[in-house]
């Protein structure tokens, strides 16, 4: 028997993405028990008839939830609401995964714990690095994807908003060449943000028919909002470590960098195929009590 939770009318004006106000009405009716742990939901067609959403959107909403350890899907049964006392049982036929969940073949790896606690650095393969890495870097972004000051944004909507921060007005071809996308997925996002008050379209001087995309006050608030509160939480968060630990991850960083394919001197700017425009440098403000040379931010 499925459960339902009462559905709300979701606001496609709100810069809030509708899979997100939709899979927030459901974690708090988790968190307030009106959907106990067992309970079963109905199927994604039925609630994305219920939200008045797409099935593709209401997809993303559930598989927002599972990421954060909500929801569970099972075969057989359906989508559900994790019981913490439960335990997850062993796949069968795929002897590769355990019962946390890793990848296929990271058994083939050795246990994590040793991986990072007593095998010396200098003795990891790649493979190695990569399994013990991935669940706090996963866990790291999801953190600061979830942490922002007010206006919830968007991974794609902060892109746009730190890329025009940077530059000046630029062509939506040129934003969906900067972040891989089509430009039809690019000029949907910039069309949403445009009737929130964080961009603004206007069209090129040269050619009419090319659509031009600034950042409003408004954008540039929300995105320096986030980026300031994002910094501060990972801040305190490396503060905890040790004096050893913080000099091992700074010496980290230009690798980090090197990994997400990204430099950190053109950051935000990313430039694909084309030689790189001129940059402004992007400057936000951070609390008074901050050291004066950390304050310059970019996420």
């Amino acid at each position: 028997m499925s459960s339902s939770v009462k559905p709300i009318p979701v606001d496609p004006t709100s810069p809030v993405p509708l899979y997100f106000q939709a899979a927030q009405h459901i974690q708090r009716a988790i968190e307030t028990g009106e959907l106990p742990p067992g309970s079963r939901l109905d199927n994604e067609l039925l609630l994305a008839e219920q939200f008045g959403l797409s099935r593709p959107t209401m997809r993303r909403a559930m598989q927002y939830l599972v990421d954060k350890g909500l929801l569970v899907r099972k075969r057989g049964i359906g989508t559900q609401v994790v019981d913490p006392g439960a335990k997850e049982p062993t796949q069968q036929g795929d002897p590769s995964r355990t019962l946390t969940g890793s990848s296929p073949g990271l058994e083939a790896l050795g246990n994590v714990a040793a991986l990072v606690n007593a095998r010396p650095a200098s003795t990891l393969t790649a493979a190695e690095i990569a399994a013990a890495a991935r669940t706090p870097l996963t866990i790291l972004g999801r953190i600061l994807r979830e942490t922002h000051d007010g206006t919830v944004l968007t991974t794609q909507q902060t892109f746009v908003l730190s890329q025009l921060m940077a530059t000046d007005p630029l062509p939506i071809t040129d934003l969906a060449e900067a972040d891989g996308r089509a430009v039809s997925t690019v000029a949907e996002i910039v069309t949403r943000m445009a009737k929130a008050g964080l961009v603004e379209k206007s069209s090129g001087a040269d050619d009419r028919r090319q659509v031009l995309v600034s950042i409003t006050p408004k954008g540039r608030a929300a995105v320096e909002g986030t980026l300031r509160q994002r910094t501060k939480s990972l801040a305190k968060r490396i503060e905890k470590l040790s004096g050893e630990e913080r000099r091992a991850l700074a010496a980290a960083l230009p690798a980090l960098w090197k990994l997400a394919d990204n430099d950190p001197e053109t950051w935000p700017r990313i430039h694909v195929g084309r030689p790189p425009h001129k940059r402004r440098s992007l400057l936000v403000a951070l609390p008074a009590d901050w050291p004066s040379g950390n304050r310059s931010v970019a996420d």
